[in-house]
């Protein structure tokens, strides 16, 4: 490299990355004229991994949206400032750029580049804009009327190359078939006299006791604990570690480990439960403890971050269930405490308040909820009204109206978990406290009525614990 009449002439192949911080630190170049690349190459530095860094194209423009921040997709509004991007209208796309900076004013955005955000967790594969706002997901939306923008692809867990394609086509709301169920339960944290950080699993159609599968980032009872089925990635939030908490948390399903950061409840909270609508890719955490809470908020269960208000439950308690005929996308929330019968359900995909659904057969609080997907009923197991109860019951879950007993369970016991591996109808239910502590799991077939049986045992007696599926 060498300077001639007051350039700089490349003669080699060069990487910039270092040099042109140094500049950059230093003053601010600008070229004195064209900038001859003589048949060489401009060398990127290697996959950037630091969280909240970046290279590539920049500009500084003038941002609206107060909610805007680091690693957020930005689209140019009419009036050229910009604001975030949401693929569910055509008046919020395309999305041009990434905002570097949070909040309003002359700010820095990525027009072209690598970018690295830790809360992401990609999978190998392109990345959309989402029809939450200001999010990217890696399932193309299928909303109907939604725009599908791809603008980058996953370098890493945590690295995307963004280079938004501008040729957008709006959804037909037909989504495409599904990845086959899975069929491993997944339970995590509980309280075995102390609080523990276990997480452990099983395969629901296959009678066992449970195995190890990894921690949960802190000994946590009382979580609430859904999943997108199929696409594999679980999540638990909430919860007491000794202090009430609205951490949210996920792990990939199908691939033992330990639990990674996900984002934040919208309210501290324990005793709540959770729901989803499977691949459809919403979870929705419901009621809970801080005083009895109606909170309701939800997540995007694929793209890391925090919770968003989803509205409220008609009666405020803790310790209930909730199931959900899955991508069919209605989820019941059943029970709590002071021994109540009141079941309320919404529709997964539209926020707003809960609806009266109808009444359990027994009054009581801890009914924890299963399902067998979009066959579409649902069933709540066990409890407490004053005593231990044993009762089974079941819904139709499209259906409005009063439970219909099951059968019993193989002992009356609270503060247990359940779930399912759906369509396959095998729902488990695991743990509680039935005079003490217990490891019992035992399972129904969920389209025929009848007692439960005896599944295993958990890796030791607790209480307190949350469960998933990747079914």
């Amino acid at each position: 490299m060498t300077t001639l009449y007051g350039f700089i002439v490349i003669s080699g192949s060069v990487n910039l990355s270092g040099v042109a911080i140094d500049i950059v630190e230093d003053t601010t170049p600008q070229l004195g004229g064209d900038l001859d690349y003589n048949s060489k190459s401009l060398h990127h530095t290697t996959i950037i991994t630091a969280d909240g860094t970046y290279e590539g194209e920049i500009q500084t423009v003038t941002v609206d949206d107060v909610s805007t921040a680091f690693g957020i997709p930005v689209y140019c509004a009419a009036d050229f400032h910009y604001e975030r991007a949401n693929a569910v209208s055509t008046a919020t796309m395309p999305c041009r750029a990434i905002a570097l900076e949070s909040g309003t004013g002359s700010k820095k955005i990525l027009l072209n580049g690598q970018i690295c955000n830790i809360s992401w967790n990609w999978s190998h594969g392109d990345v959309y804009v989402d029809v939450n706002v200001g999010a990217f997901t890696q399932i193309s939306p299928v909303v109907s009327g939604s725009q599908i923008q791809i603008v980058g692809y996953a370098l890493s867990a945590d690295t995307m190359y963004f280079n938004p394609n501008y040729l957008l086509t709006t959804s037909t709301g037909v989504e495409a078939p599904p990845p086959p169920p899975g069929d491993r339960g997944v339970f995590g944290g509980g309280d075995t006299g102390s609080k523990i950080d276990v997480i452990q699993y099983i395969t629901i159609s296959s009678a066992g006791n449970a195995t190890d599968f990894g921690d949960i980032t802190t000994a946590t009872v009382f979580m609430g604990g859904t999943s997108n089925g199929a696409a594999d990635r679980g999540v638990f939030g909430g919860g007491t570690t000794g202090s009430i908490v609205n951490t949210i948390e996920y792990i990939t399903i199908s691939t033992t480990g330990n639990a990674t950061n996900f984002g934040d409840l919208t309210v501290i909270r324990e005793q709540l439960d959770a729901t989803s609508n499977g691949t459809s890719d919403r979870g929705v955490f419901g009621g809970g403890w801080t005083g009895p809470s109606d909170v309701m908020d939800y997540i995007t269960i694929s793209s890391a971050g925090n919770a968003v208000d989803f509205g409220n439950l008609t009666v405020a308690r803790r310790l209930l269930g909730s199931t959900s005929n899955d991508t069919s996308d209605r989820g019941v929330f059943g029970g709590g405490f002071a021994a109540t019968n009141v079941m309320d359900y919404i529709t997964i995909l539209s926020a707003g308040n809960a609806t009266d659904f109808g009444d359990l057969t027994v009054a009581r609080q801890d009914p924890k909820g299963a399902s067998n997907g979009t066959n579409n009923r649902g069933v709540f197991g066990s409890g407490v009204n004053g005593g231990l109860t044993n009762v089974m019951d079941y819904i139709n879950i499209s259906s409005t109206g009063n439970a219909t007993d099951f059968g019993d369970s193989t002992s009356g016991r609270y503060n247990s978990s359940a779930t399912s591996n759906k369509v396959n109808q095998r729902g488990v239910w695991a743990g509680g406290n039935d005079g003490s502590i217990t490891n019992i799991i035992d399972y129904i077939t969920i389209n025929s009525i009848g007692d439960a049986i005896d599944f295993g045992d958990l890796l030791s007696p607790t209480k307190g614990i949350a469960a998933l599926s990747n079914a």
